[in-house]
């Protein structure tokens, strides 16, 4: 995945949350802050996309968040066609599904993304190099393929 497929993923998750804004978790949210050339090939093998709606940090299980997700999942997930012709899928996800670390959004990095809107986009993804890449290891699907070490 690279950078541009970030931010196709990053404007159709926001028009369909109807949002301005959305997190992205997961390995992926590495190309929010550095820029796949410099990043190891195995880091951006990745073709899935973790989002959730910025909306839903209070509330993140109130029933519209969970309808959100749903339908992110719907229509762009793995086998959709948006999976088909970008070659890359989002997945919806609950903030609660992911362990994250203490003054987590503090280490968020704006990706903005202009979409013919009047304010534009923004996906916000982490800063930090190494938990993004070994989260991407441990919780792979199809298992380990990179040892990473430190």
């Amino acid at each position: 995945m690279n950078r541009e497929e970030l931010e196709q993923v990053i404007k159709a998750a926001c028009a369909n949350f109807d949002e301005v804004q959305v997190i992205v978790f997961g390995s992926q949210s590495i190309l929010g802050t550095y820029d796949e050339r410099v990043l190891p090939e195995y880091a951006t093998l990745s073709r899935e996309v973790d989002v959730f709606p910025r909306s839903g940090i209070d509330a993140p299980a109130s029933p519209a968040v969970v309808e959100k997700i749903l339908i992110l999942n719907g229509r762009f997930g793995e086998g959709s066609p948006f999976h088909e012709s970008f070659g890359v899928y989002v997945e919806g996800i609950h903030k609660d599904v992911v362990v994250l670390p203490r003054q987590w959004d503090n280490r968020l990095v704006a990706v903005k993304v202009e979409d013919g809107s009047e304010y534009g986009r923004t996906g916000f993804s982490s800063r930090s190099r190494r938990p993004v890449c070994v989260q991407g290891h441990r919780w792979s699907r199809e298992g380990p393929r990179v040892h990473l070490r430190r």
